[in-house]
């Protein structure tokens, strides 16, 4: 299959076979694409892969404003004041995102059919992020508590060591799939007082920001690179992957996002994790949810996310209001407290009447 991608000559063939549908319908197809081709020209991605899909959507998720400016060429100096205050709030709604996910499939799919380019969206599916008014969930402690059990329990091989390590990062820090299938065994420094691991977030092409690894996690990461470096399996150089693939086929190799996914998946349904709304990016959800649960104010999770704006991560402690909103039980415990109180009166006049 010809991997060259020709976004032009792709988009054009696309309208041709669309004309067979009904002209709205092909209108909406080609709408909900154009924003993609857009951002790829202007992010100077030549070929892209499904990484590159993985960002698009988390960019208009998490970055919604900054994202609109790039595809639509906004020139931010032009705008008035109120313009600038309107588009600052500026968010994609979820209808709009799931448009251009859906659309998107169907042209990769088309292209692939015709053997032209790979589906990269069908291939980034697992790792899309969700929209806002999260239609995936957090893992409560519970569960956190019942993974991390059968993950440590697991802990005396060296996949075993790995894979805990992996989802115990994930979960302590926020960190992205793509975040821990690029981090390399010098990426984890002292800085200051603190062992930090530098990651390479979404849209950049520097490792330029860092996230405080925990105690405890640090010596599970610490087991596993000792173990494997002293059992003869690979060695810790500075540009080795820190978390590395330990089959046959590509022993020593960085893991890629789908095999990240797919253990941590495995690992779910291991201890009885079973939702449609749980998945690998879950855990990001899970750290950020447990960060505010336990006090953690929305600055400091903020920066342990490495959300652009604070607005993004306040949508988790919304989220965690809605989940913590007793309104419901109080509504009842009043309902039940009238009823003790009615029949406390008819007692009484009964006595009365006595």
């Amino acid at each position: 299959m010809d991997q060259e991608f020709h976004p032009d000559d792709f988009y054009h063939r696309y309208a041709e076979y669309l004309s067979q549908k009904q002209s709205k319908t092909k209108e909406s197809y080609l709408k909900n694409i154009r924003p993609f081709l857009t951002y790829l020209d202007k992010q100077s991605i030549t070929n892209p892969t499904y990484h590159d899909v993985e960002r698009y959507f988390d960019d208009l998720i998490n970055q919604p404003s900054q994202t609109h400016i790039l595809i639509n060429d906004v020139d931010y100096d032009e705008l008035s004041d109120e313009q600038r205050r309107a588009l600052d709030q500026f968010r994609y709604k979820d209808r709009t995102i799931k448009s251009y996910r859906n659309m998107l499939n169907q042209f990769f799919k088309w292209l692939e059919r015709e053997g032209l380019y790979e589906n990269i969206v069908q291939r980034a599916n697992n790792n899309i992020p969700v929209p806002h008014g999260h239609a995936k969930d957090a893992l409560d402690i519970e569960d956190v508590e019942k993974l991390l059990a059968y993950l440590k329990d697991a802990n005396d091989t060296l996949v075993g060591k790995r894979d805990y390590a992996i989802v115990l990062l994930a979960v302590t820090t926020g960190l992205r799939t793509i975040e821990l299938s690029r981090a390399n065994f010098e990426d984890i420094q002292r800085r200051g007082l603190n062992t930090v691991i530098y990651v390479q977030g979404k849209g950049r092409r520097e490792k330029d920001e860092f996230v405080i690894i925990p105690r405890k996690t640090k010596e599970v990461i610490r087991d596993y690179t000792n173990f494997r470096e002293n059992q003869g399996y690979m060695i810790n150089n500075d540009l080795a992957p820190l978390f590395a693939s330990h089959g046959n086929r590509n022993k020593g190799g960085r893991m890629s996002t789908r095999s990240i996914s797919r253990l941590i998946s495995a690992a779910y349904e291991a201890v009885g994790i079973h939702s449609s709304k749980i998945t690998p990016h879950s855990l990001r959800h899970t750290a950020a949810t447990l960060s505010l649960i336990n006090g953690g104010n929305l600055r400091e999770t903020q920066k342990m996310l490495r959300h652009s704006s604070v607005r993004t991560t306040e949508i988790y402690a919304q989220d965690l209001n809605e989940d913590l909103n007793t309104s419901s039980q109080l509504i009842e415990d009043l309902i039940d407290q009238s009823k003790i109180l009615k029949m406390n009166e008819d007692i009484a006049k009964h006595d009365d009447s006595e």
